[in-house]
Formats: structure tokens, sequence, C-alpha cells
């Protein structure tokens, strides 16, 4: 199902990732990701229906929160 949805679709994959890309680039379970968002540890992302995007800020947030130094974060900037 990975079909070409135009530009509007490209646009989001460069600017934003999903959960699931999030807690790989991190390492950890994305479970644990959402974990932190129910208990008030981390702010809620950008929603757009049920699916929580990710933008730069957030991924250096998250990085944070899961203790990940400068150096290990470098990585994981959004590519584009």
């Amino acid at each position: 199902m990975d079909e070409d949805y135009g530009p509007r679709r490209r646009n989001l994959q460069e600017h934003y990732i999903c959960i699931g890309e999030l807690a790989a680039r991190l390492g950890v379970p994305y479970w644990r990701i959402k974990y932190a968002h129910a208990a008030g540890h981390v702010p809620e992302p950008l929603r757009v229906g049920t699916r929580r995007l990710y933008t730069e800020q957030d991924i250096e947030n998250m990085a944070i929160y899961f203790g990940l130094k400068k150096g290990e974060r470098d990585d994981l900037q959004l590519q584009g």
C-alpha cells in the first residue's frame, strides 16, 4: 500500500514522522512514547485523525526525555 498520493503527502513525509519511525530512531518501544504523552511527561505532537506526527522539535524533546545525549541525538533529525 505504498501508493504515491501526490505532493501534499510527500511534503508531510519531509516534515513529520510517525510514532513507529520515532521509536525506531530512539531505540525504544512505541508504547513508551505513548505512555510519555498519556502521563503528561512530554507535550502531545500534532495529530491528524488518530495519528501523531512528530516535528524536529518533538524529536528533540523525546530524545531529551529518554536521556539521549547530544551526540546521540545528532542522527535523529528529519531528512529534507
